[in-house]
Formats: structure tokens, C-alpha cells, sequence
């Protein structure tokens, strides 16, 4: 399975969440946790990758 379609999966899921969901978040309130797991992710990776 491609990168590409894991996150296309994502995606929809968080969509199909949404229609559920009332409470709505901003753009930075989204992407800025988003920034937030990748700079953790990056951090947890070991140093000689």
C-alpha cells in the first residue's frame, strides 16, 4: 500500500468524522497539530537515519 493512499484513507476517515461531529476547528488550530506530531516524530527517530 502507497503512502499516498494510507493518507487518502485518513482523509476520508476524519471527513466521515466531521459530518458527525459538531465542534469545528480552525486551519491552525488543525495544521498546527499536525506540525506538532511530525516535529515529535522527527525527534523519536533514531540519529543515524
Amino acid at each position: 500500500m502507497s503512502m499516498s493512499y494510507d493518507v487518502e484513507i485518513k482523509l476520508d476517515e476524519a471527513d466521515r468524522a466531521a459530518e458527525l461531529d459538531d465542534v469545528r476547528y480552525t486551519e491552525e488550530q488543525v495544521f498546527g497539530r499536525v506540525r506538532e506530531r511530525l516535529i515529535d516524530s522527527h525527534r523519536n527517530l533514531p540519529e543515524h537515519i
